[in-house]
């Protein structure tokens, strides 16, 4: 839909296509396939060249606002800082409850069933119970990486949260961080023309 809004004079930047692609992506591997997974993690989180890189291009190109989807494995919540300190407004499409569950899905794969421990509690749930592929490293990983962006208030500063659902906004909302700064805009479809019978 780039082309769509290029046509009537916006114009649009794929960050993640332009830059972030070999230079992040690498670093994933390395924490992935490291040897020591904690601590290659543990320095991915904290990469301050990542903001740095962020930073000279949205002074390029000067944008008028951020949309971001999809941030956590490649581009990391870093590039939210790196537009605050810009000055440039984010807005964020949300596709899953990471900022509230270090394990992203509310869903605890021992009981097959929902889970709400780390929205109503400590994200030290997510690390107590393995809820990340089974794995306490991995758990581990992800509670200091929710921990990390909650000191930081790295996802406060975020202008807007696009929700596709009003079941999460529902759920951003129990915390405060995201009240009155969400949005409901449900993904769409084309639908072929010809087709007669739809539900709604």
């Amino acid at each position: 839909h780039s082309d769509m809004l290029t046509v009537i004079g916006i114009l649009v930047v794929c960050l993640f296509c332009f830059i972030f692609y070999g230079f992040v992506s690498s670093v994933v591997r390395q924490c992935k396939n490291g040897i020591n997974p904690l601590k290659n993690t543990l320095v991915y989180l904290v990469l301050s060249k990542i903001i740095g890189i962020v930073k000279k291009i949205i002074k390029k190109f000067q944008p008028d606002i951020i949309h971001l989807n999809n941030i956590n494995f490649q581009l990391t919540p870093s590039i939210i800082d790196a537009a605050y300190q810009c000055r440039v407004p984010v807005i964020q499409t949300v596709h899953d409850h990471q900022m509230l569950c270090p394990n992203h899905l509310l869903y605890d794969y021992r009981t097959n069933q929902t889970c709400q421990k780390c929205i109503n509690g400590s994200k030290w749930n997510c690390t107590k119970n393995n809820c990340i592929h089974n794995s306490k490293a991995k758990s581990l990983i992800g509670t200091l990486e929710a921990i990390l962006y909650q000191h930081k208030k790295t996802y406060e500063k975020v202008s807007t949260y696009n929700c596709p659902s009003y079941f999460l906004e529902k759920n951003l909302l129990t915390d405060k961080r995201f009240q009155e700064k969400t949005k409901v805009l449900h993904n769409f479809i084309e639908l072929n023309k010809n087709l007669i019978n739809y539900v709604k």
